[in-house]
């Protein structure tokens, strides 16, 4: 009859040992973003549902999914980068409705992508493209990637506008020579109104808003260029950064030099855009968008006096991201 071989068991050091690897091999498993969530409920919660072998990893995702759509907007972003990561392997269906063409441009983008942000952005380039890009739009939402408010996704924030112009002096000429304004954009709530606004008139070819007033003494300290044009573009008319004019509005607000400033009538026919050359004061209603990198000799004064331009007209424009 053979002998049975005794089962030597593990001393304990030995089983503590182990325990304590395991446990180290979970913690690196939980991503830095939950354990430096202040809620440590939280971060057991995912560390029990990550671990359970007893779920599947689309099963773990939809508890996760319930759990971390409570946070704030920051912490669903972290999640939602996270998330996209592991759950790789399925392209996302937002171009599903599109052309074949198109279906194999996004999954080929998906599969090249190192993460959501370069992915989205990839695809927020080609969306011109896409007969339907409100599905892609609910994909950036849904990912933390834009707000229902903005038009703008996080990615994708413009950061500068370039203006070619040339200008109208007293003689009533149109001057031949071009000067540019490079305006660096500052965020802010009527930002994004005045790129769209740059962008939009080049896209459908029309005219550039000419400037109407003058580059001269505005309230008798600075010279500045004054802006007045009427406005039939669609997300001028739905701003919501609109106010109504009053003759006794008080020129209260300090602009320093190189700030530019907008400003969008209640009535939404009418905006102003004002390129401030010297420090002065304009009224309380206009919003800081920017500021001008290097202010033109177009829109100083020489020697104490101030040039007199008729209008400035803008050629061109180009927004940068």
């Amino acid at each position: 009859m053979p002998q049975l071989k005794s089962i030597k068991a593990e001393p304990p050091s030995t089983v503590a040992s182990t325990m304590v690897l395991l446990q180290q091999q979970q913690e690196e498993d939980v991503p830095s973003f939950v354990v430096e969530q202040e809620d440590k409920a939280l971060t057991t919660t995912f560390k029990q549902i990550w671990i359970n072998s007893n779920l599947t990893l689309p099963e773990k995702i939809n508890c996760l999914d319930l759990i971390f759509s409570k946070l704030s907007n920051e912490g669903r972003e972290k999640y939602r980068k996270w998330r996209f990561n592991v759950m790789r392997g399925s392209c996302p269906a937002f171009a599903k409705q599109e052309s074949e063409g198109l279906q194999k441009a996004v999954r080929l983008i998906y599969n090249n992508s190192k993460d959501i942000v370069d992915f989205s952005r990839s695809v927020w380039d080609l969306r011109c493209a896409f007969s339907n890009d409100q599905p892609f739009i609910e994909f950036l939402h849904n990912e933390c990637l834009k707000n229902n408010d903005e038009y703008f996704p996080s990615f994708a924030k413009p950061k500068s506008v370039k203006l070619v112009c040339n200008s109208v002096e007293e003689d009533g000429g149109w001057l031949e020579k071009k000067w540019n304004l490079m305006i660096e954009l500052e965020n802010s709530q009527l930002t994004e109104e005045l790129t769209l606004l740059m962008m939009d008139y080049k896209q459908r070819r029309v005219p550039g808003p000419s400037f109407v007033g003058s580059v001269s003494n505005y309230t008798g300290t600075a010279s500045v260029a004054l802006s007045i044009f009427l406005l039939d573009w669609p997300f001028i008319a739905n701003s919501k950064c609109k106010f109504r004019p009053k003759q006794e509005s008080a020129f209260t607000k300090i602009a320093e030099a190189g700030e530019v400033y907008f400003s969008i009538f209640e009535d939404s026919t009418e905006a102003q855009l004002v390129l401030i050359a010297n420090k002065t004061c304009i009224r309380q209603e206009f919003c800081l968008v920017g500021r001008i990198r290097a202010i033109p000799e177009e829109l100083r004064s020489t020697n104490g006096v101030t040039r007199k331009l008729l209008g400035v007209h803008i050629r061109d424009s180009q927004v940068n991201f």
